[in-house]
């Protein structure tokens, strides 16, 4: 029976609602070593068991670089390469250039198939054909906000309403002016409604930025601080005031909200449950969840179930490990609508190939949550092809107006 979903799966064409890829102009322009294998994530893995954090995001320049990384990351990679993140590594190893993982023998072997493939054409069939997918949500700005094919997102709250950041933002509009909060929080709406002409369909917020309710006094007084050069105190009104505005806006233009949960760093700053004050004061606007809220799917799945403006998605979920999604997904189909539900999003930054093995983790997950419940005799095989239709194709495009 899995067999047979993975096969029905594989025929479905798909909406990939969360990317980061470079354009083609900015990838083509990248020198490209083992080490983009292993970015974003399996790098954190790394970092975990002994990697410096300096080589973290900073990519080798040229194959001496790649040499010195490799000498450092081989230790270390017999401790990760089991785990999830090192999986999707292996298989683009594995599924595109026949190798079965890094070693001493490969690591330069597969920075150079990966420079053979950096061509035009190359990238897009891996993206429209072998992933079959026909639209993409990518998050990496304005670059691609008229591309009908990567659809624009902004990371306006993200970028305008963390503490450190607020500083740095009112130098680069103008240095000599005194700015209030009201000021600073209708440029910020600026950005977003300039965003949406050129063609952004959601708004990029982070639950880390949620932890509090709004308050305009805390938020007036945080502004005030950071005005006055004191950005790297620990400010937390000012980027839920923001995000607040932000997320009011996000319904009165119809863009989808949508908001990062889990995994990250101090997790207990990303908890979904931070989110449900915000869900029921913004019932005009569309939230999608991120992530399945990680480690808190359970959690997740009621903002879901019990707010008919919240969506939930699968998004990097199967990456991070297949069998926590799989459990959690199993659960959310025992209390959220399937309506509400978003299959796929690889969150990856660089190679497509990477999105392809994303992709296959997750429909593995797919695949083993309906064949359980078909054995189960709780769903049927008809209704587990139609939701499999709609949590990948049917429902992003509804959710986001495609």
């Amino acid at each position: 029976m899995k067999s047979q979903l993975l096969s029905e799966i594989r025929e479905m064409r798909i909406i990939d609602a969360h990317e980061h890829l470079q354009t083609w102009e900015n990838h083509k322009k990248r020198f490209f070593s083992f080490f983009d294998l292993l970015v974003p994530y399996a790098q954190f893995d790394l970092w975990s068991a002994g990697m410096p954090a300096e080589m973290l995001w900073n990519s080798p320049s040229n194959n001496e670089e790649a040499r010195k990384y490799w000498e450092i990351i081989r230790p270390l990679w017999p401790a990760v390469n089991q785990g999830a993140y090192a999986r999707i590594a292996r298989r683009v190893l594995q599924e595109f250039y026949g190798i079965d993982d890094l070693n001493d023998g490969t690591w330069e072997k597969a920075g150079e198939l990966l420079t053979r493939d950096n061509t035009k054409s190359q990238y897009y069939k891996t993206l429209k054909e072998k992933c079959r997918i026909d639209c993409i949500l990518n998050q990496i700005g304005r670059s691609s906000f008229d591309d009908p094919f990567m659809r624009g997102a902004i990371g306006i709250p993200l970028e305008y309403a963390e503490p450190g950041a607020v500083k740095n933002v009112l130098d680069r509009i103008d240095p000599e002016r005194h700015f209030t909060l009201d000021d600073y929080t209708d440029y910020v709406c600026r950005q977003v409604r300039e965003a949406h002409k050129e063609g952004a369909v959601l708004v990029k917020l982070g639950a880390v930025i949620m932890t509090v309710s709004p308050d305009r006094k805390a938020a007036e007084q945080d502004f005030k601080e950071i005005a006055a050069g004191k950005p790297d105190k620990r400010h937390k009104h000012i980027g839920v005031w923001i995000s607040d505005k932000v997320l009011a806006l996000a319904g009165e233009l119809g863009m989808v909200a949508a908001v990062h949960t889990g995994v990250w760093g101090d997790i207990r700053n990303q908890s979904p449950l931070h989110l449900f004050e915000f869900a029921e004061s913004h019932p005009e606007t569309v939230f999608d969840i991120y992530h399945m809220g990680f480690p808190w799917a359970r959690e997740c799945a009621f903002l879901g179930k019990n707010y008919p403006n919240v969506n939930l998605n699968l998004t990097w979920a199967p990456t991070v490990s297949p069998r926590l999604a799989a459990e959690s997904l199993d659960i959310w189909m025992d209390l959220v609508p399937s309506s509400k539900i978003i299959g796929f999003g690889g969150d990856m930054a660089f190679l497509p190939q990477m999105v392809w093995a994303a992709q296959e983790a997750t429909e593995e997950v797919l695949a083993a949550v309906m064949t359980r419940r078909i054995s189960r005799g709780v769903t049927s095989s008809k209704q587990a092809s139609n939701i499999l239709q709609s949590w990948l194709y049917d429902n992003p495009t509804r959710i986001y107006n495609l």
